[in-house]
């Protein structure tokens, strides 16, 4: 019976030993895929006009905003300090207007969303200080500006029956 119970112990030693293996990876460097770093052009951008819980489409576009090279467009002189106004438009609901400088930086932006999901802490608030209310539709407008803070506008249309109000926050 000892000597049952001492090999009982033993294989579930073993067994623990066993998994101590998986605990890290080796990777050989001849094949690990090697990537390029490029760093993002407008990242202030980027990081001024984050807004909470995003939905994927808005961040994809934000990206493409942000990494949109100017240089690219037939009308581009470098030899000329001007702007350019790029309109980005993913549906009729997701646009965003851009200025870019000569040098391809964002100088001001404006984004206007429609039907946009509101952040949880802005729409428990409207749901608890309006009861009864359903929400019927929202907006998101961010205001860019190459020197100051960005700007988020919500615009949420709440609906009761026939009634309707709309109501404008500022985060």
């Amino acid at each position: 019976m000892k000597t049952l119970v001492i090999g009982f112990i033993f294989l579930g030693l073993t067994n623990l030993t066993q998994a101590q293996n998986d605990l890290f990876a080796h990777f050989e460097t001849s094949e690990m895929h090697k990537t390029k770093v490029t760093p993002i052009k407008n990242a202030t951008y980027l990081a001024s006009t984050t807004i909470d819980q995003p939905a994927n489409r808005i961040v994809m576009l934000h990206n493409k905003v942000a990494n949109y090279n100017i240089k690219d467009l037939a009308i581009y002189t470098p030899s000329t300090s001007t702007t350019y106004d790029v309109i980005f438009k993913l549906d009729k609901n997701v646009v965003i207007e851009a200025t870019y400088n000569h040098k391809g930086d964002i100088i001001y932006c404006n984004e206007s969303f429609e039907a946009v999901k509101l952040p949880y802490s802005i729409s428990s608030r409207l749901a608890k200080e309006n009861p009864g209310w359903h929400f019927n539709n929202t907006w998101c407008t961010i205001t860019y500006s190459e020197n100051n803070p960005s700007k988020t506008i919500y615009k949420v249309q709440l609906k009761k029956g026939n009634k309707r109000k709309t109501i404008k926050i500022e985060p």
